[in-house]
Protein backbone atom coordinates (compact mmCIF):
# COMPACT_ATOMS: atom_id res chain seq x y z
CA UNK A 1 0.00 0.00 0.00
CA UNK A 2 1.42 3.34 -1.05
CA UNK A 3 1.91 5.98 1.55
CA UNK A 4 -0.46 8.88 0.98
CA UNK A 5 1.20 12.20 0.20
CA UNK A 6 0.54 15.14 2.46
CA UNK A 7 -2.03 17.54 1.11
CA UNK A 8 0.38 20.38 1.87
CA UNK A 9 4.12 20.88 1.84
CA UNK A 10 6.29 23.01 4.05
CA UNK A 11 8.04 25.73 2.06
CA UNK A 12 11.78 25.47 2.66
CA UNK A 13 13.44 28.39 4.39
CA UNK A 14 16.04 30.05 2.17
CA UNK A 15 19.49 30.95 3.46
CA UNK A 16 19.46 33.99 5.70
CA UNK A 17 23.05 35.24 5.52
CA UNK A 18 22.42 37.85 2.82
CA UNK A 19 19.00 38.61 4.27
CA UNK A 20 20.70 39.47 7.56
CA UNK A 21 23.11 41.66 5.60
CA UNK A 22 20.16 43.59 4.12
CA UNK A 23 18.93 44.27 7.64
CA UNK A 24 22.36 45.30 8.88
CA UNK A 25 22.88 47.59 5.86
CA UNK A 26 19.60 49.39 6.50
CA UNK A 27 20.33 49.83 10.19
CA UNK A 28 23.74 51.21 9.22
CA UNK A 29 21.86 53.79 7.11
CA UNK A 30 20.17 55.00 10.28
CA UNK A 31 23.44 55.06 12.21
CA UNK A 32 25.09 56.89 9.32
CA UNK A 33 22.33 59.50 9.36
CA UNK A 34 22.65 59.81 13.14
CA UNK A 35 26.26 60.88 12.60
CA UNK A 36 27.49 63.80 10.55
CA UNK A 37 24.19 64.21 8.72
CA UNK A 38 22.40 65.00 11.99
CA UNK A 39 25.23 66.79 13.78
CA UNK A 40 28.10 68.77 12.37
CA UNK A 41 31.38 66.87 11.94
CA UNK A 42 34.27 67.85 14.21
CA UNK A 43 35.90 71.13 13.22
CA UNK A 44 39.62 71.88 13.25
CA UNK A 45 39.18 73.50 16.67
CA UNK A 46 37.30 70.48 18.06
CA UNK A 47 40.01 68.11 16.83
CA UNK A 48 42.49 69.97 19.03
CA UNK A 49 40.19 70.58 22.02
CA UNK A 50 38.65 67.08 22.10
CA UNK A 51 40.95 64.82 20.04
CA UNK A 52 39.71 61.45 21.34
CA UNK A 53 36.04 62.32 20.92
CA UNK A 54 36.72 63.63 17.40
CA UNK A 55 38.64 60.49 16.43
CA UNK A 56 35.90 58.27 17.88
CA UNK A 57 33.28 60.13 15.83
CA UNK A 58 35.39 59.74 12.68
CA UNK A 59 35.73 56.01 13.34
CA UNK A 60 31.97 55.56 13.78
CA UNK A 61 31.26 57.47 10.59
CA UNK A 62 33.78 55.38 8.68
CA UNK A 63 32.32 52.11 9.98
CA UNK A 64 28.75 53.16 9.12
CA UNK A 65 29.32 54.74 5.69
CA UNK A 66 29.54 51.36 3.94
CA UNK A 67 25.73 51.01 4.09
CA UNK A 68 24.78 52.07 0.56
CA UNK A 69 27.63 50.24 -1.17
CA UNK A 70 26.84 47.02 0.69
CA UNK A 71 23.22 47.18 -0.44
CA UNK A 72 24.29 47.62 -4.09
CA UNK A 73 26.91 44.85 -3.82
CA UNK A 74 24.05 42.46 -3.00
CA UNK A 75 22.38 43.42 -6.29
CA UNK A 76 25.65 42.91 -8.15
CA UNK A 77 26.31 39.56 -6.50
CA UNK A 78 22.97 38.10 -7.60
CA UNK A 79 22.56 40.19 -10.75
CA UNK A 80 19.54 42.36 -11.40
CA UNK A 81 16.89 40.67 -13.54
CA UNK A 82 14.78 43.66 -14.52
CA UNK A 83 11.00 43.25 -14.62
CA UNK A 84 8.33 45.91 -15.05
CA UNK A 85 6.31 44.33 -12.23
CA UNK A 86 9.26 44.70 -9.85
CA UNK A 87 9.67 48.37 -10.76
CA UNK A 88 5.98 49.01 -10.15
CA UNK A 89 6.10 47.27 -6.76
CA UNK A 90 9.29 49.15 -5.86
CA UNK A 91 7.67 52.51 -6.61
CA UNK A 92 4.47 51.49 -4.84
CA UNK A 93 6.52 50.76 -1.72
CA UNK A 94 8.15 54.18 -1.87
CA UNK A 95 4.90 56.09 -2.46
CA UNK A 96 2.93 54.14 0.13
CA UNK A 97 5.44 54.83 2.89
CA UNK A 98 5.93 58.46 1.89
CA UNK A 99 2.20 59.21 1.81
CA UNK A 100 1.50 57.45 5.13
CA UNK A 101 4.47 59.21 6.74
CA UNK A 102 3.38 62.64 5.53
CA UNK A 103 -0.29 62.35 6.49
CA UNK A 104 0.48 60.89 9.94
CA UNK A 105 2.98 63.68 10.65
CA UNK A 106 0.48 66.23 9.31
CA UNK A 107 -2.25 64.84 11.59
CA UNK A 108 -0.08 65.12 14.72
CA UNK A 109 1.19 68.59 13.87
CA UNK A 110 4.79 67.79 12.99
CA UNK A 111 4.38 68.40 9.24
CA UNK A 112 2.59 71.32 7.64
CA UNK A 113 0.46 71.49 4.45
CA UNK A 114 2.54 71.51 1.28
CA UNK A 115 2.53 74.12 -1.46
CA UNK A 116 2.11 73.21 -5.12
CA UNK A 117 5.88 73.23 -5.65
CA UNK A 118 6.41 71.06 -2.56
CA UNK A 119 3.82 68.59 -3.84
CA UNK A 120 5.68 68.31 -7.15
CA UNK A 121 8.94 67.67 -5.28
CA UNK A 122 7.17 65.09 -3.12
CA UNK A 123 5.53 63.28 -6.05
CA UNK A 124 8.79 62.89 -7.97
CA UNK A 125 10.41 61.48 -4.81
CA UNK A 126 12.82 64.40 -4.76
CA UNK A 127 14.08 63.60 -1.25
CA UNK A 128 15.00 59.99 -2.06
CA UNK A 129 18.20 60.28 -4.09
CA UNK A 130 18.97 56.57 -3.77
CA UNK A 131 15.59 55.53 -5.19
CA UNK A 132 16.16 57.43 -8.43
CA UNK A 133 19.84 56.42 -8.69
CA UNK A 134 18.98 52.76 -8.06
CA UNK A 135 16.10 52.92 -10.52
CA UNK A 136 18.52 54.11 -13.22
CA UNK A 137 20.88 51.25 -12.30
CA UNK A 138 17.94 48.83 -12.46
CA UNK A 139 17.00 50.03 -15.94
CA UNK A 140 20.62 49.86 -17.11
CA UNK A 141 21.29 46.43 -15.57
CA UNK A 142 20.12 44.31 -18.54
CA UNK A 143 22.56 46.15 -20.82
CA UNK A 144 25.35 45.99 -18.25
CA UNK A 145 24.76 42.27 -17.79
CA UNK A 146 24.84 41.63 -21.54
CA UNK A 147 28.05 43.63 -21.90
CA UNK A 148 29.68 41.81 -18.97
CA UNK A 149 28.71 38.44 -20.48
CA UNK A 150 30.44 39.41 -23.74
CA UNK A 151 33.77 40.11 -21.98
CA UNK A 152 36.49 37.72 -20.98
CA UNK A 153 37.66 37.85 -17.38
CA UNK A 154 40.69 39.94 -18.32
CA UNK A 155 38.62 42.36 -20.39
CA UNK A 156 36.11 42.75 -17.57
CA UNK A 157 38.92 43.36 -15.07
CA UNK A 158 40.54 46.07 -17.23
CA UNK A 159 37.18 47.72 -17.92
CA UNK A 160 36.31 47.75 -14.22
CA UNK A 161 39.73 49.09 -13.21
CA UNK A 162 39.46 51.87 -15.79
CA UNK A 163 35.97 52.77 -14.56
CA UNK A 164 37.16 52.82 -10.94
CA UNK A 165 40.20 54.94 -11.83
CA UNK A 166 37.99 57.57 -13.46
CA UNK A 167 35.75 57.50 -10.40
CA UNK A 168 38.75 57.82 -8.09
CA UNK A 169 40.12 60.86 -9.92
CA UNK A 170 36.84 62.66 -10.58
CA UNK A 171 34.57 61.35 -7.83
CA UNK A 172 37.08 61.27 -4.97
CA UNK A 173 40.12 63.46 -5.72
CA UNK A 174 38.57 66.51 -7.40
CA UNK A 175 34.93 65.62 -6.56
CA UNK A 176 33.17 66.79 -9.71
CA UNK A 177 29.46 67.45 -9.33
CA UNK A 178 28.32 64.68 -11.66
CA UNK A 179 29.72 62.05 -9.30
CA UNK A 180 28.02 63.86 -6.38
CA UNK A 181 30.33 62.30 -3.76
CA UNK A 182 29.21 58.83 -4.79
CA UNK A 183 25.50 59.61 -4.67
CA UNK A 184 25.03 59.05 -8.38
CA UNK A 185 24.05 56.22 -10.74
CA UNK A 186 27.67 56.11 -11.93
CA UNK A 187 28.96 55.07 -8.52
CA UNK A 188 26.13 52.56 -8.09
CA UNK A 189 27.08 51.04 -11.45
CA UNK A 190 30.72 50.70 -10.38
CA UNK A 191 29.70 48.97 -7.14
CA UNK A 192 27.26 46.72 -9.03
CA UNK A 193 30.04 45.65 -11.41
CA UNK A 194 32.37 44.90 -8.49
CA UNK A 195 29.68 42.59 -7.11
CA UNK A 196 29.28 40.88 -10.50
CA UNK A 197 33.03 40.43 -10.90
CA UNK A 198 33.44 38.85 -7.46
CA UNK A 199 30.59 36.42 -8.10
CA UNK A 200 31.72 35.45 -11.60
CA UNK A 201 35.47 35.31 -10.94
CA UNK A 202 36.33 34.36 -7.34
CA UNK A 203 40.03 34.70 -6.52
CA UNK A 204 42.40 34.60 -3.58
CA UNK A 205 41.41 38.12 -2.53
CA UNK A 206 37.73 37.21 -2.25
CA UNK A 207 37.95 33.63 -0.96
CA UNK A 208 40.06 34.13 2.16
CA UNK A 209 38.82 33.23 5.65
CA UNK A 210 35.75 35.21 6.69
CA UNK A 211 37.53 36.59 9.76
CA UNK A 212 40.22 37.90 7.43
CA UNK A 213 37.45 39.75 5.59
CA UNK A 214 36.23 41.29 8.84
CA UNK A 215 39.77 42.26 9.83
CA UNK A 216 40.25 44.07 6.51
CA UNK A 217 36.92 45.85 6.99
CA UNK A 218 38.00 47.15 10.40
CA UNK A 219 41.53 48.03 9.28
CA UNK A 220 40.46 49.94 6.15
CA UNK A 221 37.66 51.72 8.02
CA UNK A 222 40.14 52.82 10.67
CA UNK A 223 42.49 53.99 7.93
CA UNK A 224 39.75 56.19 6.49
CA UNK A 225 38.98 57.61 9.94
CA UNK A 226 42.65 58.36 10.66
CA UNK A 227 43.11 60.01 7.25
CA UNK A 228 40.07 62.18 7.92
CA UNK A 229 41.32 63.07 11.41
CA UNK A 230 44.77 64.01 10.08
CA UNK A 231 43.30 66.06 7.23
CA UNK A 232 40.98 68.05 9.48
CA UNK A 233 43.74 68.53 12.05
CA UNK A 234 45.90 70.13 9.36
CA UNK A 235 43.08 72.38 8.17
CA UNK A 236 42.17 70.37 5.05
CA UNK A 237 38.80 68.98 3.98
CA UNK A 238 38.98 65.31 4.93
CA UNK A 239 35.36 64.19 4.80
CA UNK A 240 35.74 62.89 1.24
CA UNK A 241 36.95 59.65 2.87
CA UNK A 242 33.34 58.98 3.92
CA UNK A 243 31.83 59.44 0.44
CA UNK A 244 30.49 56.37 -1.32
CA UNK A 245 33.15 56.89 -4.01
CA UNK A 246 35.97 56.80 -1.44
CA UNK A 247 38.46 53.95 -1.99
CA UNK A 248 38.45 53.15 1.74
CA UNK A 249 34.65 52.96 1.85
CA UNK A 250 34.53 50.79 -1.28
CA UNK A 251 37.16 48.34 -0.01
CA UNK A 252 35.60 48.21 3.47
CA UNK A 253 32.17 47.59 1.89
CA UNK A 254 33.52 44.73 -0.22
CA UNK A 255 35.07 42.85 2.69
CA UNK A 256 32.14 43.48 5.03
CA UNK A 257 29.93 42.02 2.29
CA UNK A 258 32.23 39.03 1.69
CA UNK A 259 32.11 38.14 5.39
CA UNK A 260 28.35 37.57 5.13
CA UNK A 261 28.67 35.45 1.98
CA UNK A 262 30.74 32.96 4.00
CA UNK A 263 28.32 32.34 6.84
CA UNK A 264 25.31 30.07 6.52
CA UNK A 265 22.14 29.80 8.58
CA UNK A 266 18.38 29.88 8.12
CA UNK A 267 15.86 31.95 10.01
CA UNK A 268 12.25 32.66 9.10
CA UNK A 269 12.29 35.73 11.35
CA UNK A 270 15.35 37.23 9.64
CA UNK A 271 13.87 36.57 6.19
CA UNK A 272 10.53 38.10 7.26
CA UNK A 273 12.23 41.32 8.38
CA UNK A 274 14.62 41.47 5.41
CA UNK A 275 11.77 41.53 2.87
CA UNK A 276 10.84 44.95 4.26
CA UNK A 277 14.32 46.26 5.01
CA UNK A 278 14.35 48.88 2.25
CA UNK A 279 11.32 50.54 3.86
CA UNK A 280 13.67 51.74 6.61
CA UNK A 281 15.54 53.96 4.15
CA UNK A 282 12.33 55.26 2.58
CA UNK A 283 10.74 56.22 5.89
CA UNK A 284 13.94 57.73 7.26
CA UNK A 285 14.51 59.90 4.18
CA UNK A 286 10.93 60.94 3.43
CA UNK A 287 11.26 64.73 3.54
CA UNK A 288 8.95 65.51 6.47
CA UNK A 289 10.12 62.63 8.62
CA UNK A 290 13.70 63.50 7.66
CA UNK A 291 13.32 67.03 9.07
CA UNK A 292 11.84 65.63 12.28
CA UNK A 293 14.61 63.04 12.53
CA UNK A 294 17.44 65.53 12.05
CA UNK A 295 16.02 68.15 14.40
CA UNK A 296 15.43 65.54 17.13
CA UNK A 297 18.98 64.21 16.90
CA UNK A 298 20.47 67.70 16.73
CA UNK A 299 18.56 68.74 19.85
CA UNK A 300 19.88 65.72 21.76
CA UNK A 301 23.44 66.54 20.70
CA UNK A 302 23.19 70.18 21.79
CA UNK A 303 21.47 69.50 25.11
CA UNK A 304 23.20 66.39 26.41
CA UNK A 305 26.46 64.52 26.71
CA UNK A 306 27.94 62.39 23.91
CA UNK A 307 27.12 59.28 25.93
CA UNK A 308 23.47 60.33 26.26
CA UNK A 309 23.37 61.11 22.54
CA UNK A 310 24.54 57.59 21.67
CA UNK A 311 21.88 56.00 23.88
CA UNK A 312 19.07 58.28 22.66
CA UNK A 313 19.88 57.87 18.97
CA UNK A 314 20.30 54.10 19.26
CA UNK A 315 16.86 53.76 20.85
CA UNK A 316 15.39 56.20 18.33
CA UNK A 317 16.92 54.29 15.40
CA UNK A 318 15.60 50.97 16.71
CA UNK A 319 12.13 52.54 16.97
CA UNK A 320 12.34 53.97 13.44
CA UNK A 321 13.48 50.59 12.12
CA UNK A 322 10.61 48.76 13.82
CA UNK A 323 7.97 51.25 12.64
CA UNK A 324 9.26 51.06 9.07
CA UNK A 325 9.16 47.25 9.02
CA UNK A 326 5.62 47.12 10.43
CA UNK A 327 4.43 49.85 8.07
CA UNK A 328 5.81 47.90 5.14
CA UNK A 329 3.96 44.78 6.26
CA UNK A 330 0.75 46.78 5.87
CA UNK A 331 1.97 47.86 2.44
CA UNK A 332 2.54 44.23 1.45
CA UNK A 333 -1.02 43.31 2.48
CA UNK A 334 -2.43 46.23 0.47
CA UNK A 335 -0.28 45.32 -2.54
CA UNK A 336 -1.42 41.71 -2.59
CA UNK A 337 -5.08 42.66 -2.08
CA UNK A 338 -5.12 45.12 -4.98
CA UNK A 339 -3.63 42.42 -7.23
CA UNK A 340 -6.43 39.94 -6.48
Amino acid sequence: MKKEKNSYSVKPVRDSNIELLRIVAMFLVLLDHSGYTSINPPTNEEVFSAPMLSLARHCCQSFFSICVNVFVLISGWFGIKAKISRIVEFLFQCYFICFVSYFVLLAIGIASPMSMGEWVHFLVLGDLWFVMAYLILYLMAPMLNKYIESLTQKQFMYFLLAFLMIQFLHGFVIQVSWFDKGMSPLTLMSIYMIGRYMRLYPNRYTTMNKWGDMLIYFAVSLLGAVCTYASVRHGAEGYRFFSYASPTIIVASVYFFLFFTKISFRSRAINWIAVSAFAVYVLNCEGHFWSFYLSTNHSWWLNGSPQAYVINTLLFDVAVFAVAILLDKVRIIVWHQQRL
